[in-house]
């Protein structure tokens, strides 16, 4: 027998043109429910407290209080947006399920059905679905052949109206990388000067996360010094990390030491993180190496020395990424060459330290830069730490070179150079799943069964002090600078 529920529908429906009260059921008359032709047709007196009217021309249901009529909802309202599901989710590469459990309710409390569908892309044997009503089970394929993409749309239903929610699913086997991290190299000093520490050299291998974004951070080289009697500036760090939880930070590389005085870690000049810069002239040492990144979210292999000792009139090496930077020579003779740096899988050094400033009558007019970018002291017009290696710069035996007055606010006793810009590196097998990058200054090679993704900024400048077909790099300090700086990118496997 249809429920009084049943029978009220059916009244309400579009279909019914009238609702004469005899039509009604006997139990709906008796509980005080009747139709009228329109709204001026409802009583207003003679009427208890309670009763219920069916207005015919407007099919509405009206509600009598007492003392008004009151017209009476009669919407399905959707059920409620679906939650406890994110917008996308990385599959396990070792087969372990993903289970979803969405959540809605309906305001009417109606029962509700779920489903999913494949809207993007196909399942193919990327994975399979189980459903157990709102309970959706993920299971994918673990050949790196199963690899994909695809989106599922989960719908709920009250049987009138639908809720959706988009979930992308990714199984991405992200193969197992190389990782090459190397701070700017710092500046090297004046007035027998000392040479800049290269920066740190830290390397990495394992397998990153699928559908996480690697932010990317590449360090720039130390500037030379403010004056003649400042100490250069220490490179700035590089780094590549997923937020707050994992990172390779690399520091930069120390400046080159000031004239007469011993280098410290407490002064940011010297404390990169890197190698060191060279200690000062008349036998003055150089700062200790630092280890400053090695925090528990902090990973990777770093690779870092210490500058070597100035004496009499010249300056220390700065150190490399793989050995010290030499003491000062015989105390009078000449500077210390810089340490050289170390050799990476791609078959290039990276992050040599500075030579010293060393008169004209030493080593062919420089004292050597340690190899993998580490710029050769000289006597006035030292070399700058090459881009791309984080090596150190030069230090210059000279306190004084031609020099515009409002080169960056130097004053005309202004000697010294630039260290290098650091550089990022990671190494991927060429048969493997390569990923994506973002940003203005990668390149991407291909040698040996691998693919090289390099973020670097390189200068416009032939690493000689000069800028390509211009004057020394001091003389045009606005175009040096304006490619002496940090860079970023991101890099994902999705």
């Amino acid at each position: 027998m249809p429920s009084n529920a049943f029978n009220l529908a059916t009244l309400l429906s579009e279909a019914e043109e009238k609702l004469p009260r005899a039509s009604l059921p006997a139990a709906t008359q008796a509980a005080g429910f009747f139709s009228v032709a329109t709204s001026n047709d409802l009583p207003s007196s003679n009427i208890g407290s309670g009763v219920t009217a069916y207005v015919e021309d407007t099919k509405k249901l009206f509600f009598y209080n007492g003392t008004y009529w009151y017209e009476v909802g009669t919407t399905n309202d959707a059920p409620l947006d679906i939650t406890g599901v994110n917008s996308s989710y990385s599959l396990a590469i070792d087969g372990t399920a993903t289970t979803i459990t969405a959540i809605s309710s309906d305001p009417e409390n109606f029962s509700l059905t779920w489903s999913y569908a494949v809207t993007t892309g196909s399942l193919g044997s990327t994975a399979t679905i189980a459903q157990a009503d709102n309970v959706f089970t993920i299971t994918p394929g673990t050949s790196h052949s199963d690899a994909g993409v695809f989106t599922i749309t989960i719908s709920v239903t009250d049987g009138t109206n639908v809720r959706t929610k988009d979930v992308i699913l990714s199984l991405v086997f992200v193969p197992q990388v190389d990782i090459l991290v190397v701070g700017g190299g710092g500046g090297g000093s004046a007035y027998g000067g000392a040479g800049g520490g290269g920066g740190e050299y830290k390397t990495w291998t394992g397998t990153l996360t699928g559908g996480v974004v690697y932010n990317v951070s590449v360090g720039a080289g130390g500037e030379d010094p403010y004056r003649w009697n400042y100490p250069a500036n220490a490179g700035t760090p590089s780094q590549l990390y997923d937020g707050t939880t994992w990172r390779i930070r690399a520091g930069g590389g120390g400046g080159g030491s000031t004239t007469y005085t011993s280098a410290t870690t407490s002064t940011a000049y010297y404390a990169g993180g890197g190698s060191t810069g060279g200690g000062s002239r008349s036998n003055n040492a150089a700062a200790p190496v630092t280890n400053i990144y090695n925090s528990s979210t902090d990973f990777g292999t770093g690779y870092r020395y210490l500058g070597g000792n100035g004496g009499g009139d010249h300056g220390g090496g700065g150190g490399g990424a793989g050995e010290v930077g030499a003491n000062e020579v015989d105390n009078w003779s000449g500077g210390g060459f810089g340490g050289d740096g170390k050799t990476w899988l791609d078959g290039n050094t990276y992050a040599g330290g500075g030579g010293a400033g060393v008169d004209y009558a030493q080593y062919n007019n420089v004292s050597q830069g340690g190899s993998g970018g580490g710029g050769n002291g000289a006597k006035y017009y030292s070399h700058n730490g090459d881009h791309g290696t984080g090596g150190g710069g030069g230090g210059s035996f000279k306190n004084t070179h031609s020099v515009y007055r409002d080169d960056h606010d130097h004053d005309n006793h202004q000697a010294g150079t630039f260290g290098g810009n650091g550089i990022i590196i990671i190494r991927v097998p060429e048969n493997e799943t390569q990923p994506t990058v973002t940003g203005s200054y990668w390149t991407t090679t291909t040698s040996g069964g691998y693919t090289y993704y390099k973020c670097v900024r390189l200068g416009s400048y032939n690493g000689s002090g000069r800028v390509d077909g211009g004057s020394y790099h001091n003389a045009t300090s606005l175009e040096f600078e304006a490619v002496r700086t940090t860079v970023s990118g991101t890099i994902t496997w999705s």
